[in-house]
């Protein structure tokens, strides 16, 4: 989402998170993985590559992650039993979907980017799986939680909590502190997520300034706001660095464009939001769109049909049709490039 950090991971963060992540999904040698990540990419690396090399999983690789016909029919030859991928991904795949080719899966977690309703309910509803959403990111090697069921006997099949992220895996320790003045919060409040373990990174590349201000007494600060319940589970609201101050309010750009999605329907990412200057309210969100079928002004009403407060929602004019959404090479919006067109909306 910007320019490269080189964030710098140990042997003991990769072995940290490899053994979080087995006990948290009770694999066995009996399980076979799909390799169908890009290993350039931590996730990948560590789920795809390091935990099947270390822990003597098996694993069928896909040379491209984007060839859903591959993907589905390496599933089904080699009766794979877990697969991650992101929600992206996942859409691409169901479009390739024959009934069936998916009976081997007993877990599939996705990552990467923010899991909408209406995605998990269509892969439920082809392949009668539950899609369990995890979350992480590079610095902390790179998986914190995944919204596994609290049984065993469940796993793979239900969520331990709907809308929620889950709750740290084995080894992890998450706070949620006051944004301002890191302050530890009480349950169900949404603040800022700092993590500790044997998962947090040695540091960015010879970039000292930013690892300390990245560090606080050994907990990462992620830059996500997120609260927690009394029970553990975590629920993302959005990063730090996707929140626009509108006339003093924080609004979070992932959940008007998640709601715009689920609106659309649409089996590829088509919706982006960014943000630009306002010279009367501080900042205005702008909506970038790539589809024929979005009409600003009835989007407008069913966001107001779903209670959404009038200051998440943006101005008719405010919505900007583009050929396509800039991605990166991980399948991630490039939100440098929509905030860099969003800016010649300042007013």
């Amino acid at each position: 989402t910007g320019i490269p950090k080189g964030v710098m991971l140990t042997h003991r963060n990769i072995n940290s998170n490899i053994q979080s992540f087995g006990r948290a999904i009770k694999w066995s040698t009996d399980d076979i993985l799909l390799g169908n990540l890009p290993l350039f990419h931590a996730f990948g690396f560590c789920v795809c590559f390091a935990f099947p090399a270390v822990e003597g999983v098996h694993v069928s690789f896909i040379l491209n992650p984007l060839d859903a016909q591959l993907v589905c029919n390496c599933v089904e030859k080699d009766k794979c039993t877990i697969m991650v991928a992101t929600p992206t991904f996942l859409q691409n795949y169901m479009r390739k979907y024959k009934e069936g080719q998916f009976k081997s899966l007993r877990l599939v977690v996705t990552g990467a980017e923010k899991l909408r309703h209406d995605i998990a309910d269509k892969f439920k509803e082809l392949t009668g799986l539950e899609v369990i959403e995890g979350f992480g990111c590079t610095e902390l090697s790179p998986i914190v939680c995944i919204n596994l069921a609290q049984s065993i006997l469940h796993l793979g099949k239900e969520y331990g909590k709907k809308g929620s992220i889950g709750a740290p895996m084995p080894g992890i320790h998450v706070k949620i502190v006051d944004p301002d003045t890191l302050e530890e919060l009480p349950p169900n409040t949404p603040g800022l997520m700092l993590v500790k373990g044997g998962l947090v990174m040695k540091g960015y590349w010879k970039d000292e300034e930013n690892t300390r201000k990245a560090m606080k007494d050994g907990f990462y600060i992620t830059g996500d706001i997120v609260s927690m319940d009394e029970m553990g589970y975590l629920t993302i609201t959005g990063r730090l660095s996707r929140f626009s101050k509108i006339a003093g309010e924080m609004v979070p750009h992932e959940m008007v464009e998640m709601a715009i999605n689920e609106e659309l329907k649409a089996e590829t990412r088509v919706v982006s939001v960014s943000s630009c200057e306002d010279s009367k309210r501080g900042e205005r969100l702008i909506v970038f769109y790539a589809v024929d079928n979005l009409n600003p002004a009835e989007m407008i009403e069913k966001l107001r049909e779903r209670n959404m407060p009038n200051i998440w929602i943006p101005k008719a004019d405010d919505f900007v049709k583009i050929d396509t959404i800039p991605l990166l090479g991980s399948g991630k919006v490039d939100l440098q490039t929509l905030k860099k067109a969003a800016a010649a909306y300042s007013k």
